[in-house]
């Protein structure tokens, strides 16, 4: 009888930690991760009155602030050189922009696949951003008015009064 207890206890015991599992057994809800998610600052970034006049980009989608290649609230005819806001070889970078320019009548900002506004045009009107350069809001590729690509695509911007080719981006 001495040896079928202990079997008995050893049993008794295997069962409860069936029924019971201890703490570090239990099921645990898994943290939440975001790999892989930016949150879209654009609307933030065009809030802010410091950005108030000028014209944004991002090499990122949705204006991650890591991704920043500068601002202007002048002209811009060649972004891959010192000179203008958009310096250190921002050309062929932006995959986010936005507009925080007034309508003032000159509050169009025309992008150009070309330096010294060449290459083909996509405007942005005042208070408006394109959070991705790759797709437009339906989903269609984003392109310039001569049909290339607008992502990683931008060589040089200006201000303009109206938009010569009507090739707004959204």
């Amino acid at each position: 009888m001495k040896k079928i207890r202990p079997i008995g206890v050893a049993m008794g015991i295997a069962a409860l930690g069936i029924l019971l599992p201890t703490a570090s057994a239990q099921a645990q809800a898994p943290a939440q991760e975001s790999v892989g998610v930016t949150a879209n600052q654009c609307a933030t970034v065009l809030a802010d009155p410091a950005h108030r006049g000028y014209v944004l980009a991002y090499d990122g989608t949705y204006c991650a602030y890591s991704g920043y290649l500068g601002r202007a609230s002048g002209d811009d005819s060649y972004w891959g050189n010192d000179q203008g806001g958009f310096k250190g070889r921002a050309d062929d970078k932006a995959s986010s922009v936005v507009n925080a320019g007034v309508a003032n009548g000159w509050g169009i900002v025309a992008f150009y696949s070309q330096s010294v506004g060449d290459g083909g045009e996509l405007c942005l009107g005042p208070g408006d951003y394109i959070d991705t350069l790759a797709t437009d809001r339906a989903g269609k590729l984003q392109k310039f008015s001569n049909g290339a690509p607008a992502d990683n695509n931008i060589t040089s911007h200006y201000w303009v009064r109206h938009c010569s080719s009507q090739n707004f981006g959204y």
